[in-house]
């Protein structure tokens, strides 16, 4: 970007600064203490270079940074001084008198008075005095005059002055004149394996002599080379100096790791204007997981700016350079001419600045910012500024990405801290709404700004076993259960937010584990579904769907967004999330389990106790027929010889049918151990409906066979086991006479109907019709009773084994709780289905159906 143009300050560096293809270090900067510094060697080696040889005048030029032309460093044209004068100057003068000549005197300098400080007199009376490099400064291209030509030519040269005048002029002022002069090239100097290197001359020393009869030799050039030589690395050391100076400051603000963020930016500050002018300084960082520019300190002429994020149309032109990994220098008119468009800082008004560094905060991965110095003066740069700024920037880069890994390394001990509080906090209770409400909090802490929602899938039961709500909620939604923070109360409880399992494909994630990253929800906010409605009264915009699975068993999921914005999740957060997510999986698949076992324990208590209370119920059933045996045999024994037939034939009547009823219990035992053991099968053949209705209602008593309304035809026939299909009439109509008043009538009806009909009927999703294994005729039989009905969350246990619905204080009615078990289990068996339709206060009507058949005699 920069012009070939000699560096604006007297002390800036020669060509070869720094340069990365020579492998040298930079000569010394503009600093204060550089500038100083190079005064004195240039001063001090010019009254050496001229005591040593005896000379009335001199110059020393130095290549400027772009190695174009020699820029005068100091001039020196009065009386001849002796002494030391400097860096290698010797003891004695060295300068051979021509033949026949006395030797000139010394004159020495006064003591008080050291060669740098004499630049009081005139310019014919001036000692070495510093001229600035600026685009004023003398300067001499390859071979112009005395300097241009010894450094084309990289020797000592010994000229006369007409041979001097004889030298091509070009642009650059004119030598001295003078009848002897001598120039010397000054070499870079070199290492210990590389004592001199003769190609890479970064100056020239030109003395004169004013005295005709004082020339100058070869070997006089030879001693005036090794003064160069002294004079080399004597600029050599004092950058050495510089550099060790700002290695510390760097090693300094390096060590600072007490610092906070800000004040290491402001350290850093500090650091860029020990070495360089800085009126302007700026540092920008890009956002994390953002393209923003954050401006986190600004100042311009002695004002301080407070952190604020550029938006997109203020920040400065030359950012798209500095995020491609190039500084930014401009500082000449050519380059404010060129790049007009980099004079704008983007902050503290918009006046331009005339000169302006902007270096990437660039480490190996990426680019974090730019540093930014400017001035309102031109010409304040140069590249060995660049590049001193550029070597500070990447320093300051490492800086700032150590300190943001420690401090990333902090948040996620942090992290990791909540995680294993998390995962003490889900263990703590085995209670589920425990173990769910405590892992959406958690996920709220781990995630900041963040609302997690807990949601589990609904658990799918046998369908006889399923409670009547169940039936309106289909068994494969996620159910909301539990947010992060209390919302607000205008909203929907999320215990009434169901999510279907085809949205966002939330069936393929819990299946196969994965997670989900949604964006773009605004889009469904007003399409209708009870999803959209949920994520626009949430502000769902976003989110994270994270799966909970546990060992094959699906859960549920956890839902982390922003309300009302497109968050953004770090890895780590996603990480730390879905740890917390499995974690939080296994906490309420336990807290299932637990919940399982608990209830099983209770069953278990239950059937013990329902064990126990058939043990005396079945005992007092066997006693009951046992009693009647008894009693009549007891009867015939002692009275045979005075009873008349009828009433023996009455009494055995009566021992019979006790014998029939005790028979009847004990098969009933037998199948009960069957069907415990294993499934139970049954023998079925054609079977008439009515005649097996009729037998059991002739076994019951007079009073209840007379409320028996029956509406059975005959030309009925089913596939059926005609003694068990017997039991359960009797189980069925003796259940509908017990718990009905003794006025009302019990009604039995059986009719031929299809499968369609009776799903239309019953309606879908009945949980005990077996539509789905009905032929496509069936024989349908009702019994319904008008009694107090049975209450909805006792319907799905009523065909349990052992259970027994509570009744009013005030009805005696004793049972084993085994009769509807066992319908169920013969109805079943016949390849049919049974359940109850009922409202309380209304009665109950138990219903079966069983596969058709045509009578014997018309197969």
């Amino acid at each position: 970007m920069r012009p070939s143009m000699p560096p604006r300050h007297p002390v800036a560096a020669p060509a070869a600064n720094g340069d990365p293809r020579a492998g040298h270090p930079p000569l010394p900067s503009d600093s204060h203490t550089g500038a100083l510094q190079a005064y004195e060697v240039f001063s001090e080696a010019l009254d050496g270079a001229m005591a040593l040889v005896q000379a009335d005048g001199g110059s020393i030029a130095l290549l400027d940074e772009a190695r174009h032309v020699m820029v005068l460093r100091a001039r020196s044209s009065g009386q001849h001084r002796a002494g030391h004068g400097g860096p290698g100057m010797p003891a004695r003068p060295s300068q051979p008198l021509p033949p026949g000549m006395p030797a000139r005197p010394s004159q020495p300098l006064p003591p008080d008075r050291g060669p740098a400080a004499d630049g009081a007199a005139d310019i014919e009376g001036q000692t070495t005095q510093l001229l600035p490099a600026s685009a004023t400064a003398r300067t001499y291209h390859p071979g112009e005059r005395l300097i241009g030509t010894c450094w084309k030519n990289g020797e000592p040269l010994v000229l006369t002055g007409e041979q001097c005048r004889a030298l091509p002029a070009g642009h650059a002022p004119a030598d001295p004149d003078a009848p002897h002069h001598l120039a010397v090239p000054i070499f870079r100097p070199g290492s210990l394996t590389t004592l001199r290197q003769h190609s890479d001359i970064i100056g020239v020393i030109a003395v004169h002599s004013n005295d005709p009869r004082w020339a100058f030799s070869p070997h006089t050039g030879k001693l005036l080379a090794l003064h160069a030589d002294r004079v080399a690395r004597a600029l050599h050391e004092i950058e050495l100096g510089r550099l060790a100076q700002s290695e510390a400051d760097l090693l300094t603000f390096l060590g600072s790791d007490e610092l906070g963020e800000q004040d290491t930016l402001l350290r850093l500050r500090d650091v860029v204007r020990r070495v360089m002018p800085a009126p302007a300084f700026a540092i920008l960082l890009m956002e994390a997981r953002r393209p923003d520019l954050f401006l986190r300190v600004a100042e311009r002429d002695g004002m301080s700016f407070e952190p604020q994020r550029l938006p997109p149309g203020a920040v400065p032109r030359w950012w798209d350079e500095v995020h491609a990994g190039r500084t930014v220098c401009v500082s000449t008119p050519e380059d404010r001419a060129q790049h007009p468009e980099f004079c704008v800082l983007g902050f503290g008004g918009d006046a331009p600045v005339q000169s302006l560094l902007a270096a990437p905060l660039r480490t190996s991965e990426a680019v974090l910012g730019v540093m930014l110095a400017a001035s309102g003066r031109p010409d304040v740069y140069g590249p060995e500024h660049a590049r001193l700024f550029t070597t500070i920037a990447r320093t300051a880069a490492l800086v700032l990405q150590s300190r943001a890994l420690t401090q990333h390394k902090l948040r996620k001990d942090q992290l990791l801290a909540q995680l294993n509080n998390a995962l003490l906090a889900f263990h703590a209770s085995l209670d589920l709404d425990t173990a769910v409400a405590s892992l959406a909090n958690q996920a709220g802490h781990l995630a900041e700004r963040t609302l997690c929602l807990a949601f589990l899938l609904e658990q799918a039961q046998p369908a006889a076993e399923r409670h009547e709500r169940e039936r309106r909620v289909p068994a494969q939604e996620l159910v909301g259960r539990a947010p992060s923070d209390p919302l607000a109360a205008h909203l929907t409880p999320l215990d009434q937010v169901h999510l279907p399992l085809g949205w966002q494909n939330l069936r393929i994630a819990l299946a196969e584990g994965r997670l989900l990253l949604l964006d773009n929800l605004d889009a469904e906010w007003n399409d209708g579904t009870p999803a959209g409605a949920f994520l626009a009264e949430y502000g769902v915009r976003s989110c994270v769907v994270l799966p909970l699975v546990h060992a094959n068993d699906q859960i549920g999921v956890l839902l982390v967004y922003s309300p009302g914005k497109n968050y953004l999740f770090s890895p780590e957060e996603m990480g730390l999330l879905q740890g917390l997510a499995s974690q939080g999986a296994v906490a309420i698949h336990n807290a299932r389990l637990y919940q399982r076992l608990a209830e099983e324990l209770e069953r278990r208590k239950e059937l013990d106790r329902l064990k126990e209370e058939f043990i005396l119920t079945i005992s007092h059933e066997f006693r009951t027929p046992l009693t009647a045996i008894e009693g009549y045999v007891g009867l015939i024994e002692r009275h045979a010889e005075r009873l008349d037939r009828e009433k023996l034939d009455k009494y055995a009547l009566e021992i019979q049918q006790s014998a029939a009823q005790l028979t009847s219990m004990i098969t009933r035992l037998g199948d009960i151990s069957t069907m415990e053991e294993r499934e139970l099968q049954l023998t079925t053949m054609p079977e008439n409906v009515r005649r097996w209705t009729d037998q059991a209602i002739a076994t019951l008593p007079l009073e209840a066979s007379q409320r028996i309304v029956a509406d059975v035809p005959a030309e009925l026939w089913i596939m059926a086991d005609g003694e068990r299909l017997g039991q359960v009439f009797s189980n069925l109509l003796g259940n509908a006479i017990k718990y009905s008043p003794s006025t009302s009538p019990v009604r039995v009806t059986v009719w031929h109907d299809s499968r369609d009909a009776l799903a239309h009927a019953v309606g879908p999703g009945h949980p005990s019709t077996g539509i789905e294994r009905a032929p496509a005729h069936v024989v349908m039989v009702s019994v319904r009773d008008f009694g107090e009905g049975i209450p909805a969350e006792d319907m799905s246990r009523l065909f349990h084994k052992f259970v027994r619905l509570p009744r009013s204080l005030t009805t005696s009615i004793r049972g084993t709780g085994l009769g509807l078990w066992i319908c169920k289990k013969y109805i079943e068996a016949m390849g049919g289905a049974i359940w109850v339709e009922s409202e309380v206060g209304n009665g109950a009507d138990f219903r079966f159906w069983l596969p058709p058949t045509a009578a014997p005699d018309e197969r």
